[in-house]
């Protein structure tokens, strides 16, 4: 796990650390070991995993455009049978030919409200939530 960059988020990484050993799962830490993690796997990794998982199908979901494209030509040469790549709030159905779309929900930042309901936030309260947690 990489190290936290707040405490807030160390705490949260710290309780994650403790439920994953009661369940009996060694955590390497960069403190522990040499470790990094970059959140984007090279070209060399995602091939082994392709080759380990063998997924029936692959829709990268992080990255830049460009990545996702490279991430499911990747599958493809791996042989993996259905690789898509969709954008940003595609609601989409897996088939034997692909992906059919079958409409679009709503991206972007979201904020809770007290009721439990979810709702787009506004981009000036985004700006003052940021800059009163930090």
């Amino acid at each position: 796990m990489p190290a936290a960059e707040s405490s807030t988020t160390a705490r949260s990484s710290k309780r994650v650390q403790a439920h994953l050993k009661q369940h009996g799962v060694e955590v390497v830490t960069d403190g522990k070991a040499h470790v990094h993690v970059s959140g984007h796997k090279a070209e060399a990794g995602l091939r082994r995993l392709y080759d380990w998982v063998r997924p029936p199908a692959v829709i990268p979901v992080h990255g830049t455009p460009r990545h996702l494209a490279a991430n499911a030509a990747i599958a493809t040469d791996c042989h993996v049978p259905t690789a898509c790549v969709i954008e940003n709030g595609d609601v989409c159905r897996l088939t034997k030919t692909g992906r059919e779309v079958l409409g679009q929900v709503g991206v972007g930042r979201l904020s809770w409200r007290r009721t439990g309901s979810c709702r787009g936030c506004r981009p000036m309260r985004c700006l003052t939530m940021r800059r009163t947690a930090h």
